[in-house]
């Protein structure tokens, strides 16, 4: 019986400094999480490809040649109603069709939570655009071929092709969204919020894990549609070209990029 009872002794100490080393080595309880939005540029169910042909809701065959964007200031809301805002100089992302590496937009500092929706801007806000220089580099460098010298603004989005029904030099067709209000003097706004919310289910945020939440970019729905009477399409016949952001054609543009074009996807988190 003496043996007995030394035995279990022995065996119980080897069990308890095995769950305390488990503990001591696990790395879920201190390795911050990551999370990534990742923007899947798509026309309409398939994944954007370009120099490919589609068909807008115009019903004219076009290419995409070039397919850029800004997303700024964003946020993540709690399923409880709490919002984390990612801090102002880590929350500028330019997303470029033919970079795949840019479409992967990593949030800093996100706490653990359960998060439902997330917002951002299409653009670059007011504040920035009229920053120092110092205060605009990486994404918001002058030298991205992003920036108007003659408007002293940043373009928002960048959608360019080539049609046959163009009017313009080489079938090309080209759409530049910006207006941040003005500097000196009141502009055009077009600075415009998203929010996306995930559906039916969260985005679990926890130590030790990468969560990507995975959202699609229409290029189909830029060219909008006409939906019970609200005309928001956008004909490459009738305007090729378009850069003046007080425009018509600019404004419809804008209430697509707001209202349409941006849809979620799916969320996966792994652990890191």
């Amino acid at each position: 019986m003496k043996n007995k009872n030394i035995f279990v002794s022995f065996f119980a100490i080897i069990l308890a400094f095995g769950i305390t080393s488990c503990k001591k080595n696990d790395p879920t309880s201190s390795v911050a999480p990551t999370v990534i939005v990742e923007f899947d540029n798509v026309a309409g169910s398939a994944d954007l490809a370009l120099n490919t042909n589609y068909v807008n809701s115009s019903s004219e065959t076009f290419k995409v040649t070039k397919l850029m964007y800004y997303i700024s200031n964003v946020s993540l809301k709690k399923a409880d109603g709490t919002v984390f805002t990612v801090a102002q100089d880590d929350s500028y992302f330019l997303i470029k069709e033919d970079v795949a590496a840019s479409q992967m937009a990593e949030l800093k500092n996100v706490p653990e939570g359960d998060y439902q929706s997330v917002t951002f801007t299409v653009g670059v806000d007011s504040l920035r655009s009229c920053a120092p220089i110092d205060k605009r580099t990486g994404a918001l460098d002058l030298t991205n071929d992003m920036y108007w010298d003659w408007n002293s603004g940043y373009i928002f989005s960048m959608f360019e092709g080539t049609s046959a029904v163009s009017t313009a030099t080489n079938n090309v067709f080209q759409y530049h969204v910006g207006g941040f209000g003005g500097y000196s003097t009141v502009s055009t706004n077009n600075i415009r919020k998203v929010t996306v919310p995930f559906k039916n289910t969260v985005a679990q945020v926890r130590n030790g894990t990468e969560t990507e939440i995975h959202l699609k970019v229409d290029a189909l729905k830029i060219f909008g549609a006409n939906i019970a009477g609200v005309d928001n399409r956008v004909s490459i016949a009738t305007n090729s070209v378009a850069m003046m952001p007080s425009s018509t054609i600019i404004q419809k543009l804008v209430s697509n990029y707001q209202n349409d074009v941006f849809s979620f996807g799916h969320i996966h988190t792994n652990p890191k």
